[in-house]
């Protein structure tokens, strides 16, 4: 649906699919890995996880350090003038879980 909106707001520009099937910190690594002139200059990811649960899906030992070195990565991203769209999954900021 990502796309859909996008396209219907900006036409006439260029959209394509850059499909990597790892997690969040791992498409970082593999972002920067990539030559500056292949990569988007916006990138709409629709991720979302419970940040308390990251290493559930990462398969790491601690989900507050993953998501501290991915937030380091992501913002090396956006340094670079690349805008990073992030869901906050369908469930909202709070995650999989009911805030009540």
């Amino acid at each position: 649906m990502d796309i859909q909106y996008a396209g219907a707001i900006s036409k006439g520009s260029e959209a394509y699919f850059w499909v990597d099937q790892t997690w969040l910190l791992a498409f970082a690594q593999n972002f920067h890995a990539t030559p500056e002139a292949q990569r988007p200059l916006v990138v709409s990811m629709s991720w979302g996880w419970p940040e308390q649960e990251q290493c559930q899906i990462a398969g790491c030992q601690n989900s507050e350090e993953y998501v501290d070195r991915t937030n380091t990565e992501f913002a090396k991203i956006t340094a670079t003038g690349v805008t990073l769209c992030s869901s906050s999954g369908d469930t909202g900021a709070p995650g999989s879980r009911s805030s009540s």
